[in-house]
């Protein structure tokens, strides 16, 4: 059993920044950097790594999915870094709906991504619901994660005082 006080709930004041690409655009951006209604009791936020993931790299994701209190996959690995993009890179995690925004950690525990979606999580067998099984394990369909480059853009932004409904950090791209 979970006990949730209200103390720890945290709502949101505003949206500080909405990057989202383009429709027609390859790029795959859509994230916001909000404001909370109060400061949260954090000793030591995390570093922001200053260098690209590399394939093969292995990454922990760290999220509050599907209702769950936290999920952890100290398991994942970058499948494609994807740097001629810059606008997310794959990865090989263990995860659930709803894990939209969890960090993505380095070995070090620097923060190099946040998680942005993933493959399919369900399969439905009549009324029930049940966790779907990838046959193997590298199977097709890899989740993404927004690199902390696109995050640092978004921040910067906000840090100038650039207030705008949305950026477009990748136009036209492809």
């Amino acid at each position: 059993r979970v006990i949730v006080v209200e103390e720890e709930v945290y709502g949101c004041a505003e949206v500080l920044a909405l990057a989202r690409s383009a429709a027609e655009s390859a790029c795959h951006v859509d994230l916001a950097l909000v404001g909370l209604e109060r400061t949260p009791p954090v000793e030591e936020p995390p570093v922001l790594r200053d260098f690209s993931v590399e394939a093969d790299e292995p990454v922990t994701v760290i999220g509050y999915p599907a209702g769950l209190p936290v999920k952890v996959d100290s398991g994942a690995r970058v499948v494609d870094p994807r740097p001629s993009r810059g606008d997310s890179f794959t990865l090989s995690s263990d995860t659930f709906a709803v894990s939209s925004g969890s960090g993505v950690f380095d070995r070090t525990g620097a923060l190099v991504g946040v998680f942005a979606r993933g493959r399919r999580d369900y399969d439905t067998d009549g009324d029930c619901q049940r966790v779907h099984r990838e046959p193997e394990p590298d199977a097709a369909g890899y989740e993404e994660a927004a690199p902390i480059a696109v995050v640092r853009r978004l921040l910067t932004a906000v840090e100038q005082r650039e207030r705008r409904e949305t950026f477009e950090l990748f136009p036209g791209g492809s």
